[in-house]
C-alpha cells in the first residue's frame, strides 16, 4: 500500500476489520444510560409493605363426613353397576357386606319390573337375583326368564349370579342349566365375596379366549 493512499486516513478506514462497531466520541457522549439503578426503581414503585406475608388458603370443608352427602353424590357413570333383586332383608345385608370388596355401585330394586326397566338403559356388570322358595320354581320367575332371553350381544357383558335354596354353590351344571354365570345356595351367601372371585376365575379360564376372540372381531 503506498503512502499516498494512506495519508490522512484513520485506522478504521485503513483496517476496517480490526476495529468494529467502536462508537466515536460524539456517540459516547450522547448515548443514553443503559439501565436505571435499583434505588431509582424502588423509588418509582413506592415503599414495600412491612408485613407482606401471603394469606394461607382456608381449611377444607369436611362437613360431609357426618352427613354422608358425598357418598350420595359420588355415583359416577363410569363405575360399573350391580343390580340386585332380593326380598329377604338378611340376604340383602349379606350381599351388601360382600359387595363392599368390589368398587361397584350397588342398586337394589324393589321389583322385577324395576330391574327390567333399568337394564333397558344400561348394561350392568353384575345382576344378582335371589329367588326365595315362596317365589316358586326358578323357571317360572319372570325376571329370570327376562335375563335368560336377553340378546347375546348384551347378555355376554353381564355376570348373572343366581341365588336359591335348590342350587348347589359353584356347581357349573346348575349354572349351565339356568343360563347363569355363578350359582349360590342360600346357606353360602355369607361367603358371597369369595364365591364371586372363584366363579369369575373359573369363568375366565373357561370362556376367556372365546370372549377375547369375539371382542377382537367385533361380533
Amino acid at each position: 500500500m503506498s503512502e499516498s493512499n494512506t495519508k490522512g486516513k484513520s485506522a478504521l478506514e485503513i483496517f476496517p476489520g480490526l476495529v468494529q462497531d467502536k462508537p466515536d466520541a460524539k456517540q459516547a457522549n450522547t448515548a443514553p444510560p443503559k439501565e436505571h439503578s435499583a434505588s431509582s426503581e424502588l423509588k418509582s414503585v413506592g415503599p414495600l409493605p412491612t408485613n407482606s406475608r401471603p394469606v394461607p388458603p382456608p381449611p377444607p370443608d369436611i362437613s360431609w363426613l357426618k352427613s354422608g352427602k358425598l357418598r350420595e353424590k359420588a355415583k359416577i357413570s363410569d363405575i360399573p353397576i350391580v343390580l340386585v333383586l332380593v326380598k329377604d332383608e338378611k340376604v340383602k345385608t349379606l350381599i351388601s357386606e360382600a359387595m363392599q370388596e368390589f368398587d361397584y355401585q350397588v342398586e337394589y330394586a324393589k321389583s322385577a319390573e324395576e330391574v327390567i326397566e333399568r337394564t333397558k338403559h344400561l348394561t350392568p356388570a353384575f345382576i344378582i337375583n335371589h329367588l326365595d322358595i315362596a317365589d316358586g320354581p326358578i323357571e317360572e320367575s319372570t325376571f329370570h326368564e327376562y335375563v335368560s332371553g336377553l340378546p347375546m350381544s348384551k347378555r355376554r357383558g353381564i355376570v348373572y349370579i343366581l341365588i336359591a335354596a335348590q342350587l348347589r354353590t359353584l356347581y357349573n351344571l346348575h349354572a349351565l342349566s339356568y343360563s347363569a354365570n355363578i350359582v349360590v345356595n342360600d346357606k353360602d351367601v355369607q361367603h358371597l365375596g369369595v364365591i364371586i372371585r372363584k366363579g369369575l376365575h373359573d369363568y375366565v379360564n373357561l370362556f376367556g379366549s372365546f370372549a377375547e376372540a369375539i371382542q377382537r372381531h367385533g361380533t
